[in-house]
Order: C-alpha cells, then structure tokens, then sequence
C-alpha cells in the first residue's frame, strides 16, 4: 500500500504534524505513542484513578466523535 501525507491535528490546539504513513489511524498512533504510554492497571490504579479520581473506564473502539480522515481535496 502506498504512503501519503497526512496532517495529524489536536483537538486541544497543539500544532499540526505532518505523517507520512498509509492508512489516517497509523499517521495518529505515531503521534500518539510519542505522547502516551500504555501499561495494565494495577488495583492501586483503580481504586486511585478510578474510585477516588472519578475517571471512568472507556473501550476501546468507542468514539462519540471519531478522529475521521477528510476526504482528498
């Protein structure tokens, strides 16, 4: 498959990146991996995060307002 540029942008302002990549989804997981990480949740996490912080536990794959790729201009 080939690769394209993508333009990556926050929804909470930061500046726009420049991807390229093959599919919209990989072009945001680099972005991504850069500023997250991911690890299983210990009970200590749970009960501080989630029962003393008030965080909710999200799915994965649960989007009220997904990240679309814009069509091509």
């Amino acid at each position: 498959m080939a690769k394209r540029v993508y333009v990556v942008e926050s929804k909470k302002g930061a500046a726009p990146r420049l991807v390229n990549a093959t599919i919209g989804s990989s072009a945001i997981a680099h972005v991504a991996k850069q500023e997250y990480t991911a690890r299983v949740a210990k009970q200590t996490d749970l009960i501080d995060i989630g029962m003393k912080k008030g965080v909710k536990i999200e799915e994965a794959g649960d989007f009220d307002d997904p990240a679309p790729v814009a069509p091509e201009a």
